[in-house]
């Protein structure tokens, strides 16, 4: 049940986000935060993560249905496992996944708007940090798991 509830709530951080962005950066474009390193700037992107795939929403958008149903799938083997950190890790992708897919099915795009300066990095939102904590976590988990029983029991 909690695990609905992290997800719920990382979807709706997402979606909050999301609205101020459109709502305070469409009409103006771009805020600088801390000049030289961090601007907030309303991107609409068409493609995947770092802007790939561009106007591909018939792969991307499926794809992404798929991606959160296979998770979903391994929340729930994961918390009848017993496993504590997997579970978080598959909330975050989940939660991301279904933000950028909220957009692509509103909009035709997602709402991009955190952009670092210093460094030629795309834009990018909340949804997208979420996927990449949970790959992140996920990754960790994968390589340093014993044995590599990465659904079984922690015992």
């Amino acid at each position: 049940m909690i695990h609905i509830i992290y997800t719920v709530l990382f979807v709706l951080i997402d979606r909050l986000t999301k609205y101020l962005a459109v709502k305070y950066l469409m009409p103006i474009g771009s805020a600088v935060v801390l000049d030289g390193i961090f601007n907030l700037t309303y991107v609409e992107n068409t493609g995947i993560a770092f802007g790939m795939l561009k106007g591909m929403n018939y792969i991307i958008v499926p794809l992404s249905i798929v991606i959160v149903a296979v998770c979903t799938y391994l929340l729930v083997k994961t918390v009848k496992s017993g496993k504590k950190i997997m579970p978080l890790a598959l909330n975050f992708i989940i939660s991301g996944a279904v933000g950028n897919i909220i957009d692509k099915l509103s909009y035709g795009f997602v709402v991009d708007f955190l952009e670092f300066a210093f460094i030629d990095f795309p834009v990018f939102n909340v949804a997208d940090i979420f996927v990449c904590i949970g790959a992140v976590l996920l990754a960790l988990i994968i390589l340093f798991t014993k044995d590599g029983d990465v659904f079984g029991s922690d015992k």
